[in-house]
């Protein structure tokens, strides 16, 4: 059984063993990827474009097509809360499927509820969540409960959530852009150490 711990410990970096690449690799998963995945992704985005990163990719996935099928747009109720609450547009977004690869190749995969752990699990297996949870790289974007589903509410529920991504997408983001280039300085401080050692 996969446990996720209450809080994770102060200062962790992101992935003690990150994969070696200039560009960070960020994803945000939910239930569908048609409300707050693509939502948060759009936040992000704007956010790094904000303070000048050029170098992070963001990307959003989705567990399930329960509720509508892959290749799906924006829910309509979301994209108008987006608006209204940010000013920003997810349009052009097409729903998909996260992969155990995504999950193995990411930096950083942030979650919405407790129970995506589970979910996440159950739709690409339970080694890769393993291997993200003890890294450190399965990250809620709201602790310690996460983000609602606001798909069986109403509109002003929608607002509420979108209100939610905005003030906590960007807090979470920097957070762990800090912690990978805390590990990146200590790894090339590690690299420089080993090679005066071989001199």
């Amino acid at each position: 059984e996969l446990t996720l711990p209450t809080v994770l410990p102060p200062n962790t970096a992101v992935c003690l063993k990150r994969h070696r690449r200039a560009m960070p690799r960020i994803l945000y998963v939910c239930t569908s990827n048609t409300c707050r995945s693509p939502a948060a992704a759009t936040i992000a985005r704007a956010h790094l474009e904000k303070i000048g990163r050029t170098d992070v990719e963001i990307a959003s996935r989705g567990l399930t097509d329960r509720y509508s099928a892959w290749g799906s747009g924006p829910d309509p109720r979301a994209e108008k809360a987006l608006q209204s609450a940010t000013g920003l547009s997810s349009q052009g977004h097409a729903s998909s499927k996260l992969t155990a690869k995504e999950v193995d190749g990411c930096d950083a995969l942030f979650y919405f509820m407790r129970e995506h752990i589970e979910w996440i699990a159950g739709c690409v297996g339970k080694a890769p969540v393993k291997r993200a949870l003890e890294s450190g790289r399965l990250r809620i974007v709201q602790p310690p409960d996460g983000i609602p589903d606001p798909f069986f509410a109403d509109d002003a529920f929608y607002g509420e959530v979108m209100t939610m991504l905005q003030t906590h997408v960007a807090k979470s983001l920097d957070q762990v852009l800090a912690s990978i280039h805390a590990f990146e300085v200590y790894r090339k401080a590690q690299e420089d150490k080993a090679r005066l050692t071989t001199r």
